[in-house]
């Protein structure tokens, strides 16, 4: 049975293999609850889940790689199949695939390096001299070697229809007159030179003369995806990481018979070699188009990232095994703090796999696969253990990653000074929690792969969501996802941001604010149009910071003529009243990772995205109206990750935050909601962009829109985004918020708040807490104050300083704990038992990894103490304190810091 013959009458059927997992069945994440006396449903499909077999593709290469003396690892066939499945599948309608006669990577070894992806043994490649092999990273030329594309002749190509490109990854190129691929005569031929020393751009022939200047020199530097693509007679396109830099005219001219060199070009016979490093290759035998390009450069990208550093050994949602049952834990969502409490249980000797939260399909969370690359902390010093380990590792893989002002926009050097003071407690100097994502998300993914220094060997199971669990006698014996399988183990950490695993685990829950207390608790609740707790502005403000009375009517100042888009409704003083308790939650965001780099950005499209319309934005461009000396650092957080790569947070009353009550609904919302909840959030972050970059509004500045045009989205980040999801855009939507625990004991912002040296409620701690209490707006209310109309930003709380003078704060153990009566085997993370204002602070992800560290040891513990029961282990808490501050640290590690006072 194949998966659309299982799916068949499940679900509607969706347009992608990942679509079809999100639609199976009726059930939401509520819907398998377990019952009062304990009893739930399999939540499975009685249909027997079909077997998973790689891509016939991938499995011709294990047998040429076999015949070729190399073995291919269960890690790369997942690597390589991912890729070829993409290949296949996308873009919809017009898949790369079909169009490549050649495809190649250089891999362990030479011979394996040499086979024809597409077609192993058609126009594999014949090694003519010396060639340098980097394993699974590159091939060089050396001392004039070369390879032939055996038997691909350029005449072969049509000749006004093909593409010709390679991957390239040589640290410290300079331009040159060396010819990458290719074979031409004196009038024509395919060839290129990625970074020509005629103009220092592209030199190319596709199908013609040579061109010797393509694009501007900030177009090129030698390195990652390069691509020329014919389409017609008149000229032909180069490409750069899938964007298009260059329109080129040239006549097209008959293509010569002249076999297709690699690390050369053949030039009437004779090789004029190449100084690149090439990581893959490819000729087409067909025009590729640029969404084309752009998924065949991801692709690319992903091989080398994958293959050159670490590869996950990954079961794809959907298929067998239908019972997991090998392994002592089981931990649910594949966040950092997930991978953390995975790798801390394998160190502690026990059997661990991840299952994927219903999103998922990378590793890290949102500081790896959601643009989190400034990851705030008032005292870097608190981050210990495992995610000490993380954040070293993370900046060895950047090397240098600083930036200096002359390399940030112009209007960048006041932000600079401004974070330069308020970059909380600084180690050297700097902050030293600053990263680009993917180098986060690769140092995840390394401490999963056993190869590496520091790694162990966990599988990953992708999954489409869990819809029930099975609880016997006070704990979960298994929990059941929507794509059919089902996991049992001894012991359960949720590490997903939606804490589905313990919704469906029957623990007692909450969501939203609960009502104004007492000291720092009286910022919890309805905030209506307070301001006083915290310094953020709940109105939009000017260039210099003072605020801006935006008009909320459709026709300003006419209370008939209707409310703008995006403002929900009327305050009135006293409904509801201020500090009552209600069930929404802050917004949620695309917290994009942007480039100003030319040579790797990938622009956002000059047309509007489906369903755009400007009057979604009016508060913004109201705004504009009442300022026009506005700059982009007025509208967005720009914070600088590296030279030319930044991390863009919300700022003002409108910005990459979408505030809007599909935050609130995310949270509670039915799985097939969700999606449609996420494609909103990209819709608007899309629509924001080419509000501010193209769309013709005379109120929007001259100066926001001339430094919006100098950012696009990253090449070198999210090249392995969800099924179907667009290359190069984050795969992870920033929760902030969400479904909490209610357990025996709630953590409150008082117990943040406390004074140093002062004794907390419990000195059970497992993590430290060290930022401010943070939660952003939920949602746009009209207020009048008696004179004027203006909107309000309501639910902003921004509380500092906090936790004393040192900026720490004890998290105690029992704030993963569900409370007597639910799970007694389920340890509950990012959504633990606190107070809606807590969690503002807790939120930050580098609690949440402390966390997963010091779960992964506790339910070690749990297993050996033979009962399972990581509840237990709170009147015990000097054996757990031993073990966690015990542990054998890897390189780069350092012991947990548990301080028991405040």
């Amino acid at each position: 049975m194949n998966r659309r013959q299982w799916l068949a009458g499940a679900a509607a059927l969706l347009a992608s293999e990942r679509g079809w997992a999100f639609g199976i069945g009726p059930s939401e994440p509520g819907d398998d609850r377990p019952d009062s006396a304990g009893n739930a449903n399999s939540g499975s499909n009685p249909v027997v889940l079909p077997n998973f077999a790689f891509e016939p593709e991938t499995e011709a290469l294990a047998v040429a790689w076999a015949a070729a003396g190399a073995t291919m690892t269960r890690r790369r066939k997942c690597t390589f199949n991912r890729g070829i499945r993409r290949l296949k599948n996308f873009p919809v309608g017009d898949p790369v695939w079909p169009c490549l006669v050649h495809l190649g990577k250089a891999g362990p070894t030479l011979a394996a390096s040499r086979i024809n992806i597409k077609t192993p043994g058609t126009h594999d490649l014949t090694q003519v001299g010396n060639i340098t092999l980097l394993a699974n990273a590159t091939v060089a030329a050396s001392g004039g070697g070369y390879f032939r594309i055996t038997g691909l002749k350029c005449s072969s190509l049509p000749q006004t229809s093909h593409a010709v490109g390679v991957f390239s990854s040589s640290p410290g190129a300079v331009a040159d007159t060396s010819s990458e691929i290719g074979a031409n005569d004196s009038t024509s031929g395919v060839s290129i030179g990625i970074w020509s020393s005629d103009a220092s751009t592209m030199a190319a022939r596709c199908g013609g003369a040579r061109v010797t200047a393509i694009g501007s020199a900030a177009d090129w530097d030698g390195q990652y995806f390069n691509a020329v693509s014919r389409g017609d007679s008149a000229g032909f396109r180069a490409y750069r990481n899938g964007r298009l830099v260059a329109d080129v005219a040239s006549v097209s001219r008959a293509l010569p018979a002249q076999e297709i060199y690699l690390l050369a070009a053949n030039n009437n016979g004779t090789p004029s070699g190449s100084s690149r490093a090439l990581s893959s290759w490819f000729v087409a035998n067909r025009n590729l188009t640029m969404a084309q390009m752009q998924e065949l450069s991801a692709v690319l990208a992903m091989w080398h990232q994958l293959m050159s550093t670490a590869e996950l050994d990954t079961y794809e949602a959907g298929y067998q095994p239908q019972n997991v049952n090998a392994y002592d834990a089981i931990v649910y969502g594949a966040t950092a703090a997930g991978v953390l409490a995975a790798r801390s249980l394998a160190r502690e000797g026990h059997s661990v796999c991840i299952v994927g939260g219903w999103r998922d399909y990378n590793v890290g969370g949102v500081p790896g696969a959601g643009g989190l690359g400034w990851t705030d902390s008032t005292a870097p010093s608190a981050i210990t253990g495992l995610p000490r380990y993380l954040i070293n590792r993370t900046q060895t893989l950047a090397g240098d990653f600083g930036w200096t002002v002359g390399t940030a926009p112009t209007e960048f050097s006041g932000v600079a000074r401004y974070l330069s003071k308020r970059v909380k407690t600084l180690f050297k100097g700097r902050s030293d929690i600053y990263f680009e994502p993917r180098h986060f998300e690769q140092a995840n993914r390394e401490l999963l792969d056993p190869s590496f220094t520091g790694g162990a060997d966990i599988p990953v199971y992708w999954s489409t969501g869990a819809v029930s669990a099975t609880v016997v006698d006070g704990q979960i014996t298994g929990f059941t996802t929507r794509d059919g399988r089902t996991f049992s183990g001894k012991v359960f950490i949720d590490c997903s941001y939606e804490m589905d695993l313990a919704y469906v685990g029957g623990c007692t829950m909450t969501v939203g604010r609960e009502a104004a207390g007492a000291g720092a608790e009286a910022a919890n609740g309805f905030r209506g149009v307070q301001t006083t707790f915290g310094t953020r502005p709940n109105q939009a403000t000017n260039h210099s910071g003072t605020t801006v009375d935006i008009d909320p009517w459709n026709t300003p100042g006419d209370t008939k003529s209707g409310l703008i888009a995006g403002v929900q409704s009327v305050f009135t003083d006293g409904t509801p009243a201020n500090g009552s308790a209600d069930g929404k939650v802050q917004s949620m965001a695309y917290r994009l990772t942007l480039t100003t780099t030319p040579a790797y950005m990938i622009p956002f499209p000059s047309t509007p995205p489906a369903g755009y319309a400007k009057s979604k934005y009016e508060i913004l461009l109201r705004l504009f109206a009442a300022d026009p000396t506005l700059v982009l650092t007025d509208i967005f957080n720009i914070q600088p990750l590296a030279a030319g790569v930044f991390d863009f947070n919300t700022k003002n009353v409108m910005s990459s935050d979408f505030v809007d009550p599909t935050s609130t609904e995310y949270a509670t919302a039915s799985y097939a909601r969700r999606e449609e909840i996420i494609q909103l959030h990209k819709d608007y972050i899309h629509g924001l962009w080419y509000l501010l970059q193209h769309d013709e509004d005379s109120r929007i500045p001259a100066a926001v829109r001339a430094s919006a045009l100098t950012y696009g989205l990253s090449a070198k980040h999210y090249f392995s985004p969800n099924w179907g999801d667009q290359p190069n855009f984050n795969s992870q939507i920033y929760v902030r918020s969400g479904r909490r625990i209610v357990g025996d004991y709630v953590l409150t912002a008082e117990d943040l708040n406390a004074a140093d040296g002062t004794t907390p409620r419990s000195t059970k701690t497992i993590a430290v807490a060290a930022y401010d209490m943070d939660s952003h707006a939920i949602e746009y209310r009209a207020y009048f104050d008696g004179t004027n109309w203006k909107v309000i930003i309501e639910g902003n709380i921004y509380i500092t300083p906090t936790s004393g003078a040192d900026k720490k704060a004890p998290i105690p153990y029992e704030y993963m704990l569900p409370r007597t009566g639910d799970p007694w085997n389920l340890l509950c993370l990012f959504g633990g038992s606190a107070t809606n204002v807590a969690i503002s602070e807790i939120r930050m992800e580098p609690p949440f990894w402390q966390m997963g560290q010091s779960a992964g040891v506790a339910a070690a513990l749990a297993i050996e103490n033979g009962d399972n029961n990581v509840k237990n282990l709170a009147a015990n808490y000097a054996k757990l304190r031993a073990r966690l501050l015990g542990v054998k640290l890897l390189a780069g590690e350092t012991t947990l810091s548990l301080p028991m006072v405040n």
